[in-house]
């Protein structure tokens, strides 16, 4: 297990004080549900603060927010997989990830782990979702529980791919 560098001052969590970083994810909650992202992909992890709605896009864009002075779009991953509204609260953070120096925030229940992961215990996710739903990558074993990997490309989805936001 991996610990994280955690600012009071900057309300954050950051990742790049560590350079093995390979083979590990940032676990999350939604609900019970336990998710994960390619730690590599993580840029930090922020309090949950309050988004600016942005008219005519995709239901699963919950808005913008301003990180340090960049718009940053946020999906709400809920809504993203087709999960039930949840109440966000105390524990509720902004996962903000890059993809091809994009950067973009989701919202997620609570953060749970950095787990290092072995090749071995890596599965292709079963063929039991709909097409729609190709973020959702692999399965990790990480000892008693399972983690959903999502591929943060897919996860995006056409909001991000149209330039809506």
């Amino acid at each position: 297990m991996q610990e994280m560098a955690y600012s009071e001052e900057d309300d954050f969590v950051d990742f790049s004080f560590n350079t093995n970083l390979e083979n590990q994810l940032l676990t999350f909650f939604l609900g019970q549900e336990e998710f994960g992202f390619p730690i590599l992909q993580v840029q930090e992890v922020r309090r949950f603060v309050e988004v600016t709605p942005v008219p005519n896009v995709e239901k699963y864009v919950r808005g913008i927010i301003n990180l340090r002075g960049a718009v940053v779009p946020v999906i709400d991953l809920r809504r993203r997989l087709g999960l039930p509204e949840g109440n966000y609260g105390n524990n509720s953070v902004i996962v903000v990830v890059t993809l091809h120096d994009r950067i973009f925030g989701v919202l997620v229940d609570a953060v749970s782990d950095v787990v290092d992961v072995d090749d071995g215990k890596v599965e292709d996710m079963p063929d039991l979702c709909s097409s729609d739903l190709d973020c959702l990558e692999s399965v990790v074993r990480a000892g008693e529980k399972i983690v959903i990997v999502l591929n943060i490309e897919e996860l995006q989805g056409t909001a991000f791919q149209r330039g809506e936001i």
